[in-house]
């Protein structure tokens, strides 16, 4: 039975979904399964059903009383449900009326490989900025955060955990991120949003889950800007992630993605990659040039620092090595690095307008880069500068003080034509 137009992209043919989610000799027995009909019915898989609105999931959910499904969750901002069923269940109940669309369970990645050379993240921050993120709250999702590393005390202000695990990093991918924010704004608070475990394992499930959370609990110290760390590989540009994202903006809430170390084949961006509600970050190396393993594909925002760079490493990790001459830190390359540093620099901008939205945000960011004369697939509109950045608000401010100021004085001195003048002199310089 082939899968109808409910089905995403994401939640695959059955042999693809094993091949993917099975070790090798997991695959090759079931495989081997001469009835095919009777595999479909074996397996049982998880993946999400999306229905119109809350009032119908709740109608499907009560009407069905096969006893091989499970119900897993119920999620609270969007109408759907994370069912765990055979494969056959989910191809039977397809042509249901009350569903909009079936969504498979896919792996995301975090976003850091490589040890390399020396970058000290924290000469990101420029010396003579003024803003430096106070009052504002950035949230990471990623395997957790050391609180106890030097560079991270005192920063975590919430957490959120999904993982299955306890609170902590086990893997060092969030510790290293973490720092990378406080380093770009070092009076921002942190929110740590912990879905990846030990062995950096995550799926849609946990992501979904702890947006959830976030959006169920929003009040004063809910985050003004969210990081992914992680990206997933299968380009659906409608997928249930992006949905949220959407709803994080409504509530004044910016995120950043990272392209996904996908690269270099044209198109291997991340599925949140190019959407309009979402700042999509490259990476790029010290010589300004695009790394291998950085996404390329229209709708790339910006690219940022995310090869060659030091930052903090988690007490108990397993990803990378410790520098020889410090233990605290660790040499790593990845675009999520990218994203972490973009997500610092709207903490900045955040600071110095908390009214931004989230859109204007990224309008914003993107007015200051510096063209680095590469593919608009590979640089977006290029490299993001902390000093432009800084000093556009501060100009900016002063500018409209300034402007309001002389219109108040000229409209008390002389009227409507000193107050055209006025206008028109600020309109031709």
């Amino acid at each position: 039975m082939a899968l109808n137009s409910k089905f995403k992209s994401s939640f695959e043919d059955f042999e693809t979904y094993l091949y993917k989610t099975l070790s090798n000799e997991e695959f090759d027995n079931l495989t081997n399964i001469k009835n095919h009909k009777n595999l479909k019915n074996s397996v049982k898989i998880t993946a999400f059903l999306e229905f119109i609105n809350f009032e119908t999931r709740n109608k499907f959910i009560n009407s069905d009383q096969d006893e091989e499904i499970r119900y897993i969750k119920e999620f609270f901002k969007l109408p759907i449900v994370l069912v765990e069923a055979p494969y056959e269940w989910f191809e039977k109940i397809s042509g249901n009326e009350l569903i909009i669309l079936i969504h498979g369970n896919h792996q995301f990645y975090l976003c850091l490989d490589s040890e390399t050379s020396n970058f000290e993240v924290k000469k990101n921050h420029h010396p003579l900025s003024k803003l430096t993120g106070k009052d504002v709250i950035v949230g990471l999702i990623d395997s957790g955060i050391d609180q106890s590393h030097p560079d991270l005390s005192n920063k975590v202000v919430k957490i959120y955990n999904v993982s299955g695990e306890p609170n902590g990093d086990f893997n060092g991918h969030g510790t290293f991120l973490a720092s990378v924010i406080a380093g770009i704004s070092p009076e921002a608070g942190i929110i740590d949003i912990k879905v990846f475990n030990k062995e950096g394992k995550a799926t849609v499930t946990e992501i979904l889950e702890a947006l959830d959370l976030v959006l169920s609990d929003i009040n004063e110290k809910s985050p003004d800007i969210i990081v992914f760390g992680c990206a997933d590989w299968l380009f659906d540009k409608k997928n249930l992630i992006a949905r949220y994202c959407e709803l994080l903006n409504q509530h004044y809430i910016a995120v950043v993605t990272p392209t996904g170390n996908f690269g270099p084949d044209l198109g291997n961006i991340c599925s949140l990659g190019g959407n309009p509600n979402v700042l999509t970050i490259g990476a790029i190396n010290k010589e300004n040039k695009v790394p291998f393993f950085s996404g390329r594909y229209k709708g790339i925002d910006l690219v940022l620092l995310g090869k060659d760079v030091t930052s903090a490493i988690s007490s108990e990790h397993v990803i990378g090595t410790p520098l020889k001459h410090d233990s605290k830190h660790i040499k790593l390359s990845g675009t999520s690095i990218s994203a972490a540093t973009a997500g610092g620099m709207l903490a900045l901008l955040k600071e110095s307008d908390p009214n931004l939205t989230p859109l204007q945000l990224y309008k914003l960011i993107k007015s200051t880069a510096k063209n680095l004369s590469l593919s608009d697939l590979s640089q977006g509109k290029g490299e993001p500068q902390i000093n432009k950045i800084t000093q556009k608000k501060q100009l900016k401010k002063i500018s409209t003080y300034s402007f309001s100021s002389i219109i108040k004085i000229a409209s008390l001195i002389s009227g409507s034509i000193f107050i055209l003048l006025v206008i028109l002199f600020y309109l031709i310089g």
